[in-house]
């Protein structure tokens, strides 16, 4: 491995290289590389030492890879709603086209790369992968303490470059640069492997809860939800007597961005008569319940009040942390680091939660809290340290974490998003045309709900967002529908709609009391052909397999029954070929265990 290192040392800047695993010394710094031997890898520590106080540029190390012709290339996106998904060699990542970026760029990691928008250059964080003929090159950070994890890949050079984010650190003590490991084997292997690592190094989490599957007011109700609507809901359930796991209502029901202490006049009874009146379903149900918990609006008590909560760039301004037409238009970071705004914030989750009576907290918009850095911590460490401060004040109740950098979140979070938002159709297809890899759109939400697999159950459980059978108020096929719900219910640990069952017909009431009882599923394999996807995956019943066309033609895909353990694939034609209509998907198989 070859590394590199630029730093300021006296007021001059000294970039040079070295073999990453020979200690070396140059002026104000020595580096050391340690390589250890693990099963089926190595890990490989950098460390840097100075001999007094340097500013960090940049650090990385160039990896050589073997890129055979059939090689794809996963990368994984900055936070949980940017597309993740295996490439192949001869794609691009198209970089946010410049006039977007005043309103989406702070979404994404547009102002920590810059995107070469190259075929067959890409980039990912935290941990990335080669896959071919069924085993994985993989790559993973130990830890985001330091800074988050970049992995580069120049396909052309068969070259991938690791570095950490760290440009304008001051460090004057030992600093671990970097710190990751790299296995091969299956997918089940590396994974197991990588999250077994990452948890020791982390340090003791809880234990994962049970998968859920729910209602969410969100896709249905938005700004709008009331307590009319999360009663007339609740009443659907309770007549009918489906065993939902969770009933959570998200943004709407607080006077403000910002003001978490009380609820507005759509709900004239209080929270904590929501959270009362969920628990009377059978099982009891869990209630959840939506809070954005590091940034506010102007309109908000708060920014009003504590001006001084708010998070400030070098030039004094508050950051902006993005902007959104449901709410009042820009919204604002608030200042992790601010203790009055810690103790604030111990005082909402302990109302939410202890005196309201709310069993999980959905907490979104969480990149906010690390827009920018510290002159002695990074972005990641920011996150990192946030992240875990949540943890503590949440106690032994649920978090779903929304719109956070996945690193961080590992073992810290119960359940996590891990696509976009999906959308009230299959595409937006200008957010795409712009290069919006954090968009609202059901198959941008589906792609990271497939390429996120190996997530659930090890970092957290899952949440691929909602799934949408009902008719009225999207834009949506039938087909298009049924693909989200059976891919959801594949690959999720948290599963939820916001359907109102009145409005179903009886085949869609139908379709979605099939997905009870709701339970853990085990992913075997994942197979892309062209435009489709074969997954295969055991739940309760068997093993099952799921036949996803994402694609707005026809598939055809070969059946080869010598290649599934338990014989001939159900719906093929006599030469071993089934054919989907664009978006249509289906169990093909199923054989008890």
């Amino acid at each position: 491995m070859q590394g590199s290192l630029s730093y300021l040392f006296r007021g001059r800047e000294f970039t040079w290289d070295f073999f990453a695993v020979q200690p070396v010394e140059r002026l104000g710094v020595s580096v050391r590389g340690v390589k250890q031997r693990v099963d089926d890898g190595y890990r490989f520590t950098l460390l840097l030492q100075p001999a007094e106080e340097i500013v960090l540029r940049r650090l990385s190390v160039e990896v050589p890879i073997d890129l055979g012709p059939s090689a794809r290339v996963f990368v994984n996106g900055f936070q949980s709603w940017t597309e993740s998904r295996e490439y192949e060699q001869d794609e691009k990542i198209r970089k946010l086209f410049w006039p977007a970026r005043v309103l989406l760029g702070q979404y994404g990691d547009y102002g920590l790369y810059r995107y070469p928008s190259k075929r067959g250059r890409f980039h990912g964080w935290t941990y990335s992968y080669i896959t071919s003929s069924g085993s994985l090159d993989f790559f993973g950070s130990l830890s985001e303490r330091d800074g988050y994890t970049l992995f580069e890949y120049d396909c052309s050079r068969k070259i991938l470059r690791i570095s950490r984010e760290c440009s304008g650190l001051h460090i004057k003590s030992q600093f671990k640069g970097l710190d990751f490991l790299r296995l091969s084997g299956t997918e089940d292997q590396v994974f197991d492997a990588y999250f077994q690592a990452y948890l020791e190094e982390k340090g003791p989490r809880p234990a994962l809860p049970d998968p859920l599957t729910g209602w969410t007011s969100w896709y249905n109700y938005f700004t709008a939800v009331s307590m009319d609507a999360v009663t007339a809901n609740l009443e659907e359930f309770r007549k009918r007597e489906v065993p939902i796991g969770l009933l959570q209502v998200d943004d709407g029901w607080q006077p403000a961005i910002g003001d978490w202490l009380s609820s507005n006049e759509k709900f004239p009874l209080g929270m904590a008569a929501v959270a009362s009146s969920v628990k009377t379903l059978p099982g009891p149900a869990k209630a959840g319940l939506w809070l954005a918990p590091f940034i506010c609006e102007k309109k908000s008590a708060l920014w009003k009040e504590h001006r001084d909560w708010v998070l400030r760039d070098r030039r004094g301004k508050p950051v902006r942390a993005g902007y959104n037409p449901n709410w009042s238009g820009w919204f604002y970071a608030l200042d992790f680091h601010n203790q009055e705004f810690r103790e604030h914030l111990r005082q909402v989750f302990r109302t939410v939660l202890d005196e309201w009576g709310f069993d999980l907290v959905k907490l979104d918009f969480l990149y906010a809290a690390a827009l920018m850095p510290a002159q002695d911590k990074t972005t990641g460490q920011i996150m990192t340290e946030a992240m875990e401060f949540l943890r503590s004040v949440c106690g032994d109740k649920l978090i779903l974490g929304c719109g956070v950098p996945l690193g961080p979140a590992f073992g810290t979070v119960d359940y996590c998003r891990i696509g976009s938002d999906v959308g009230l159709q299959w595409e937006d297809r200008m957010l795409k045309l712009v290069g919006y890899r954090e968009r609202v759109s059901t198959i941008n939400s589906i792609t990271s709900t497939i390429g996120r697999r190996h997530l659930n159950g090890r970092a957290f459980l899952n949440d691929p967002d909602v799934f949408i059978l009902r008719t009225p108020h999207q834009e949506m096929t039938p087909d298009q529908k049924m693909t989200l719900f059976r891919v959801n219910l594949a690959l999720g640990g948290l599963v939820l709609t916001s359907d109102n069952l009145a409005d179903y017909t009886e085949a869609e009431l139908s379709a979605y009391l099939s997905a009870f009882p709701f339970g853990k599923k085990t992913v075997r394999g994942v197979e892309k052909h062209g435009g489709a996807y074969l997954i295969r995956f055991d739940s309760g019943e068997g093993h099952n397999v799921l036949i996803a066309n994402l694609s707005g033609r026809p598939q055809t895909l070969l059946a080869q029954p010598g290649s599934y353990e338990y014989g001939a694939v159900d719906g093929a034609d006599a030469d071993g070929r089934f054919t989907l209509r664009p978006f249509e998907s289906k169990e093909v198989a199923k054989a008890e265990r």
